[in-house]
């Protein structure tokens, strides 16, 4: 988590939000914690609050054919140019959901939206400036409705002003021109579990009640764990890995003679091989045993 920017005095809300997350959306602790700082940061919402995030993508994973995965991922990628619109991540997890209904592919959606996005926010004339503003839904609406009315050579003629990438992006304009509907259910489905901050919470409740669920949380707590203790381990592991190799590279120089010597010595006293066995064996068992519940 220290990794992801968490500040120390966070992180254990941070884990705890993060297990909960994963065990409901069924996502890896690592891609949750991954998902959910990157996603954090975009946004400059509060570590502690990561679980309003958790509940707007398993809100919106549950009304559309969207995946958690994939709307983390299509968020990340729209994030920072739809923020400069003034699109929250609701709105944009909005966006992303009614998108992948309408059969977009995530990657092609997420492309294509991110250059709109950029255009609109560079965009400065007049009244078009003051109603982004005002209402960046209504501005992107108002401009995927203009656009959607245009003919064939217009719609052309509009994307190679814009310096717009051609034929994907106006397939997923027209996408959302035919969908405006349901992206706006999808936002306000989006912005209302972000408010309330229930959808994990209830949803983590009834999980807790089936003994396998149980056993999930369990491992999905016991991986979040596992991922901080690695950080805090890495530098040591790393440094008793460098030593071996140097030794083991040094060893591999000696004549027969002084390695049958080394060899006797080390049999005896035993006490290196110990020391290595541990190191190379015991940790990464502990780790193994708990991935495996």
């Amino acid at each position: 988590a220290g990794q992801l920017g968490v500040p120390k005095g966070e992180i254990l809300k941070f884990t705890e939000s993060i297990a909960e997350i994963a065990s409901v959306t069924g996502l890896t602790v690592e891609a949750t914690a991954e998902g959910m700082a990157r996603l954090a940061n975009i946004f400059k919402i509060p570590f502690p609050e990561v679980e309003r995030l958790g509940s707007m993508v398993n809100a919106l994973e549950n009304a559309s054919t969207a995946s958690a995965g994939q709307l983390i991922d299509m968020i990340q990628r729209m994030g920072v140019s739809g923020k400069n619109l003034g699109l929250t991540a609701s709105q944009i997890g909005g966006i992303a959901a009614a998108l992948v209904d309408m059969g977009v592919s995530g990657e092609v959606a997420s492309t294509a939206m991110d250059q709109v996005f950029t255009q609109q926010a560079d965009l400065s004339i007049g009244e078009w400036k003051d109603l982004i503003t005002v209402d960046a839904v209504g501005a992107m609406n108002l401009w995927i409705k203009k656009f959607s009315e245009l003919d064939q050579f217009g719609q052309v003629a509009a994307i190679k002003q814009l310096g717009l990438d051609g034929t994907k992006v106006t397939e997923v304009i027209l996408s959302l021109g035919q969908a405006q509907d349901k992206v706006n259910a999808f936002m306000k489905i989006g912005t209302e579990a972000y408010t309330e901050n229930t959808s994990v919470q209830k949803e983590f409740k009834t999980m807790m009640e089936g003994v396998g669920s149980q056993v999930k949380v369990l491992r999905d707590s016991l991986e979040a764990i596992a991922i901080e203790l690695g950080e805090k381990l890495l530098p040591f592991i790393s440094s008793v890995i460098a030593t071996i190799k140097d030794w083991a590279d040094r060893f591999r120089t000696l004549d027969e003679d002084t390695k049958t010597l080394i060899i006797t010595v080390t049999a005896i006293g035993g006490g290196i091989t110990a020391l290595t066995g541990f190191v190379l064996l015991f940790i990464p068992r502990v780790y193994e045993t708990a991935t495996a519940l």
